[in-house]
Order: structure tokens, then sequence, then C-alpha cells
């Protein structure tokens, strides 16, 4: 296991390193990290170049260089109306900058301008891209320890103050503090999930907002604002508080996905809210054994590690995986195998087996091997069918590689 565990370390440069693109934006170059080697997706995505930088093989260099741009295109404390009814709220955080600089805060389009979609990507920009941009700011101040940088000024607004604005978000129900979605004029919960519809409270941004609020209470801590820092460690413990109440299914074990259209069992935000230690231990142990048992089972993992959205046996009905989406079942998000979550699984099972987790890590490294001069690790498969698409997927080897450092399995 050794010499593979050396070779997943070294291809995750290789991969990372493909999804490297260098471009002028506004007169200054900056080297900016796309999802995929193969340029599936040719722009630079808030998200995917988080889930890279968790590698921690990117400089804090180009960290805060693209932590800036970021934040110079962060709308500012207007809203602005698009055509087609779409909405860019206060302090929004775009879904992907264009490398022409262009902001475009809707997925589906590579429009910076006036029209970015007709609502079938959501009428408000997704809910996680203000809390990935959180995210990378925690993560350049973990690797740095520079507070400077959360002083200056872009643009006349301090990154601090742009970040407790991203914070406050929208869309945000104020009682629990959890992300919502209306049915009719949806918000997409978040961009691994940006073709499917759902409503009421949404689990996976809720848990992005738990982790965020633990981050800014780091950070504001560490500026010397002790007032802010209480008030963020408050909030998290009533997001926390309110996830479980709203979300966990103490008869199935699983959290669900929503509380409105899409409440369905969420294989991804059942793992990260283990990963994040939402649970008691005996609500944990009693998850652990049903992700455990998904595994063994084949109902929420495939051959080779890459991971199902929801158990194969809680679809929506023999036509959708999701009660709404915009995807034929069995591709992409309507059924598709990811595998920027296998970390995540390796991580929940070493918590009940070791040799399991390693069993699995190793199909997973196995099928690198088999399949890299086809492009693996992708952004997602489907064996059954034989349709995979993104190649060399910078999310699929970077979190877990991220997550196999930290557990220590090798």
């Amino acid at each position: 296991m050794g010499g593979k565990i050396n070779f997943f370390e070294e291809y995750v440069k290789i991969v990372i390193e493909k999804c490297k693109v260098i471009r002028d934006i506004d007169g200054e170059l900056f080297v900016l990290r796309v999802p995929s080697g193969d340029m599936k997706y040719p722009a630079f995505w808030v998200r995917d170049a988080f889930y890279i930088y968790e590698s921690g093989l990117v400089e804090e260099g180009e960290i805060k260089n693209c932590l800036k741009l970021i934040a110079s295109r962060q709308n500012g404390e207007k809203e602005i109306k698009l055509e087609n009814g779409l909405i860019i709220p206060p302090f929004s955080i775009p879904d992907h900058i264009n490398f022409d600089g262009g902001a475009v805060f809707f997925p589906g389009t590579y429009s910076s301008g006036e029209n970015q979609g007709d609502g079938s990507f959501g009428f408000y920009p997704p809910h996680d891209d203000q809390y990935f941009f959180i995210e990378i700011s925690y993560l350049y101040f973990k690797k740095t320890d520079d507070i400077n940088l959360f002083k200056e000024e872009i643009d006349g607004i301090t990154l601090i103050k742009r970040l407790e604005f991203a914070f406050e978000g929208y869309n945000i129900d104020r009682k629990t503090e959890l992300p919502f979605s209306d049915l009719e004029r949806h918000t997409v919960d978040w961009g691994f999930c940006d073709t499917v519809k759902k409503s009421g409270l949404l689990l996976f941004p809720s848990l992005l907002r738990y982790k965020s609020a633990l981050s800014l209470k780091e950070i504001e801590e560490k500026i010397g604002d002790i007032k802010k820092s209480k008030g963020y460690q408050g909030k998290a413990e009533r997001i926390k508080k309110n996830i479980i109440e709203n979300f966990y299914d103490e008869k199935s074990g699983w959290f669900f996905s929503s509380t409105g259209c899409g409440k369905q069992f969420d294989v991804l935000g059942t793992l990260y809210a283990i990963y994040l230690g939402i649970l008691d231990k005996e609500k944990e142990e009693m998850t652990i054994r049903v992700i455990f048992d998904g595994y063994k089972n084949n109902t929420c993992i495939d051959e080779n590690g890459y991971v199902r959205h929801i158990p194969t046996y809680n679809d929506f009905d023999e036509n959708t995986m999701w009660e709404k989406s915009l995807c034929e079942k069995g591709t992409y998000q309507n059924g598709g195998y990811w595998a920027f979550f296998t970390g995540f699984y390796i991580y929940a099972l070493s918590k009940i087996d070791k040799n399991e987790s390693r069993n699995l890590l190793e199909n997973f490294i196995n099928h690198i091997l088999k399949e890299r001069n086809k492009g693996a690790p992708y952004e997602w498969e489907n064996l059954k069918t034989g349709k995979f698409s993104g190649c060399f997927y910078g999310a699929s080897i970077s979190l877990p590689w991220k997550i196999i450092k930290g557990i220590k399995l090798m």
C-alpha cells in the first residue's frame, strides 16, 4: 500500500498542475485553478478552487491573489436585477469568474451580462459560494497567520467586512439561521447539485454555514474583535442545533437533503456532517453503521469508490433519482457516481473499520492506476452505462488526498 500512497501523492500534484492556467485579468497575471485538466469548465470556479487549495499543495501567494480577485468581483451593497427575473443580492459571491474577469453569478452560463439564465439554475446565486469564499480566507489564515490581509481594503471595503457581509447571505431563515429555497423561484443549494431543484430548508449549505461561522469566529478572535467572535460562536451553536432538528432522521440514521422538494437521504450531506462532528456519540455511531452498510451493500458507492448523491433505494421514482432534476437519470448529478467525496466516505469508514477504509482507498487508487491514461480520476461516472465526464478532475483527487493525510491510513 505504501507504494500506491506515494503514487497517489505525486499524482495529486500532476492533476492539479493540469488544472492550472495563467490569465491576464485587468492587466495582472493570475494563476487560476480550473475544475478539470480537460478544460471542461473554462473558467475559475470558487468552490472547485477551494477544494484544490485544500490539497495543501498550492502556494500561499496564489491563494492570496485569487482571494483578492474573488473579493473584487463580489457584488456591492445594492441588489442587481437581471433579465428573466434573476436577482443578485447585495454582497453575493460569483459562481465563477471568466478568464476575461467577468463575474458570472449563476451556473449553466458563461454570460456575465444582463442575461445569466432563465431560472433553470435558480433565481438567486447558489447558496454555497459565499461560504467557500470565507473558507478560502480561513485556509489562507491558517497557512500564514496573516491578519493584515483581512484589514486591507479591496475596492474600498476591508476583506473582513466583505466576509461578514458574505456570511449574512440571502434567503436565510432567521428563526433557524439556515438557508432556504422557494419552490417556484428556487435557489440552488450548492454547486454540486446545481441541476437539482429543492425547496424548504437546505442541508448542505447549512453545513457550510456552520463551518464558516466557526471559521469567522477564529478570524475575528485573532483580529481582536472578541464580541464578534463570540457572536459567530453563538450562531454556529444555533445552526448546529437546528441542522439536527430539521434534517436528521432518527429512524434511518440519514440526514435529509431538504425539508420540502428533494427531501431524500443525502449521502454527501450525511458524510460531511460526520466529518464536521455534528452528531452526538450515539447518533453518530448509528449513522456510521448506515454508511458502512451502504458501502458493503453497494447502495451508495461503486466498485471504484465513487459516491452517489442518494442511496439507490431512496430514488424518487424509476424515472429520476432526485424529485426534480434537469438531468437524465443515471447521469451527472441525477444518479452519477462522484469521486470528490470519496475521501469523506473513507473518513467515515475509518471510524468503524480501518481495514475497510483502506480497502476503499485501494480500490480508488487502483482505478486511477488503471484508467489514468483516459483521464482518471473523473468528475463522475456510471459503470452500468459506461458514461463518465470531466477528466483529471481536481477535486476528485485533492479532497481525498486531504482526508487520507489527516487520518493516517498509510
